[in-house]
């Protein structure tokens, strides 16, 4: 049987079936640049190169997956797409066309969208995807923005530069930051509805942390991680900025001094070092007046390089 045949076959097979939580056959995935691992306790994760990524394989990985659920997707590599100028017609519903090279994936019940490594100066997506993951990218990052205000959710970057365009996307619920440079985090103050922020290895041009720097109104933030960015201490009104704040992690900073009024009167997960630094502030008697046994907060040695604090009566 020819490679088209047996794409025929497995095509009209996944179209009669409607969904399967098995990958397609690791040939004709691969045919198309691209591999696929179903993972139980996950679901179905697939990587396609970029550099293969044409109007003609992208139309057949639309029918070859058009009834599977897909939990993330990658894309990575430079992606040329070469037929711009005019619409590539999708060889199964007719009228149909794509539009951009990620037309096809509009098309499919697909959760995460990652793209790394990935250098694109085409059109951004049409449609919109609700999780997004950027690592090690060259795109018209505005252009993106704006393509995905209406529906994104969850958005993390690696490794990037210039991403003070984050303001765009109102709608955040999460968003993580890892070592992205030229970032300036005051653009995150009009994200209102985000509930969890996680940034890395971020210049903040500060050693003091407080709630009013990070967002300007933050009613639903819920989890907060701020680590290795050179934090000393916070501010004594910390958790007045951040009244649903339930765990913060202020692990590989700098930590010196943590007011007690900043601790608040909530129930509160603290991460705040390892059990050695820990344990060498304690004999200098620098956290004892904070976390005394007895206290509302007590300690909780939970793994070997990590300290939490956590309200006696939750």
């Amino acid at each position: 049987m020819t490679r088209s045949a047996l794409l025929g076959a497995l095509l009209t097979a996944v179209l009669v079936t409607g969904s399967t939580a098995e990958c397609p056959e690791k040939n004709i995935v691969h045919s198309l640049g691209c591999f696929c691992r179903f993972i139980s306790t996950v679901g179905m994760r697939v990587r396609c190169d970029a550099t293969r990524w044409t109007p003609e394989t992208s139309s057949k990985f639309a029918e070859l997956f058009g009834g599977v659920k897909i939990h993330e997707f990658m894309l990575h590599g430079e992606l040329k797409w070469k037929d711009r100028n005019s619409d590539v017609k999708d060889s199964v519903q007719s009228g149909a066309s794509w539009k951009t090279p990620f037309s096809p994936l509009c098309k499919l019940s697909m959760k995460t969208f990652i793209i790394k490594d990935f250098i694109y100066d085409g059109k951004p997506p049409e449609c919109p995807f609700v999780f997004w993951g950027f690592q090690n990218v060259t795109i018209d990052f505005p252009a993106f923005a704006s393509a995905m205000s209406s529906n994104v959710e969850t958005v993390h970057f690696v490794g990037q530069s210039n991403i003070n365009f984050l303001g765009d996307l109102p709608g955040l619920r999460a968003l993580s930051i890892f070592n992205c440079s030229n970032f300036d985090i005051r653009g995150l103050r009009n994200l209102r509805k985000l509930k969890v922020l996680r940034v890395y290895m971020i210049d903040l041009e500060t050693t003091v942390l407080s709630g009013g720097m990070l967002l300007q109104q933050a009613d639903e933030l819920e989890k907060l991680t701020v680590r290795s960015s050179g934090i000393s201490s916070v501010s004594p009104d910390f958790m007045t900025k951040l009244p649903r704040l339930r765990e913060l992690d202020l692990a590989s900073n700098n930590i010196e001094y943590f007011p007690k009024e900043a601790l608040g009167d909530r129930p509160l997960q603290l991460t705040l070092f390892g059990k050695k630094k820990w344990e060498e502030s304690e004999r200098r008697g620098g956290f004892s007046d904070i976390l005394e046994k007895g206290g509302r907060h007590r300690v909780q040695l939970m793994r070997d390089f990590i300290i939490r604090t956590v309200e006696e009566n939750s």
